[in-house]
C-alpha cells in the first residue's frame, strides 16, 4: 500500500468527507482513481481517503480496526470540521460499522451490505465474501440490535443490485433511511452514476 491516507483539504468549507472505497482488492492513489472523490472535490467538498489493509480472511475486523483508528485521527486533527463518512460497497459496509461514533454528522452508504447472513445467502459475491471475511466479523444489523447507532445513516441502494441485494434492508423494519433507486445495479456509470453523486452532494449540503 503506497499511502494509507490521502488528504484533500482545501478549506473549501468546514465539511470533510472521509471516503472508504469499494473493493477491497485495490487502493486509491489520487483523486482521478475514483468518481466519488473526483465529484466531491469538483464541488468543493474536502475529502480524506482511507485506504484500508487487504488481508484475506480478516475482512471486517482488521480493516475496521484500521479505519476506526484513522477516523479518530481525522477527528482530532480537524476538530472544528463537520465530519461525514461515505462508503461504497465493501467500504459502505465498513462505514456502517462506524455509526457508534457520535462525532460523525452522517454516514452515507452506497450499495453496501448490512447483513453478512443475507450476503452469504443471496449475494452473487457470497463465495468471495466467505473467503475474505473474518468469521468473527460483525455487521450493521448487529449494531442496530445492540442499540449502538449514535450517528444518522443514509443507505443509497439500487433495486436491481445483485451484489448487495436490497432484500437485506427488510430486516431493519424501516427504522433507517434507505434511498431506493429503481432499476439501479451495483455500480452504475453515466447518467445513473451522476444521479447517485447528486444525491450524495445534496445530503452533505442540506
Amino acid at each position: 500500500m503506497e499511502k494509507e491516507i490521502i488528504e484533500y483539504i482545501y478549506f473549501f468549507s468546514k465539511k470533510i468527507v472521509v471516503y472508504l472505497h469499494g473493493g477491497p482488492d485495490f487502493s486509491i492513489k489520487n483523486e482521478d482513481d475514483d468518481p466519488f472523490v473526483k465529484y466531491l472535490l469538483k464541488n468543493k467538498i474536502n475529502v480524506v481517503i482511507v485506504n484500508y489493509p487487504l488481508v484475506s480472511g480478516e475482512g471486517g475486523t482488521t480493516d475496521l480496526k484500521f479505519v476506526r483508528c484513522k477516523i479518530f485521527a481525522v477527528i482530532e486533527k480537524y476538530s472544528e470540521y463537520i465530519l461525514y463518512v461515505l462508503g461504497d460497497s465493501y467500504g459502505g459496509y465498513l462505514a456502517s460499522l462506524l455509526t457508534d461514533i457520535s462525532r460523525i454528522k452522517e454516514v452515507i452508504v452506497v450499495s453496501g451490505f448490512i447483513s453478512l447472513r443475507y450476503q452469504y445467502l443471496f449475494s452473487t459475491e457470497r463465495s468471495w465474501l466467505k473467503e475474505y471475511m473474518d468469521k468473527g466479523a460483525t455487521d450493521f444489523f448487529e449494531i442496530v440490535q445492540k442499540k449502538r447507532v449514535n450517528s444518522p445513516i443514509l443507505f443509497i441502494q439500487g433495486s436491481a443490485d445483485e451484489t448487495t441485494p436490497i432484500i437485506q434492508f427488510d430486516i431493519l423494519k424501516n427504522n433507517m433511511k434507505v434511498h431506493k433507486l429503481i432499476g439501479f445495479k451495483h455500480r452504475e456509470e453515466g447518467d445513473k452514476l451522476n444521479e447517485v453523486l447528486k444525491i450524495i452532494l445534496s445530503q452533505i449540503n442540506k
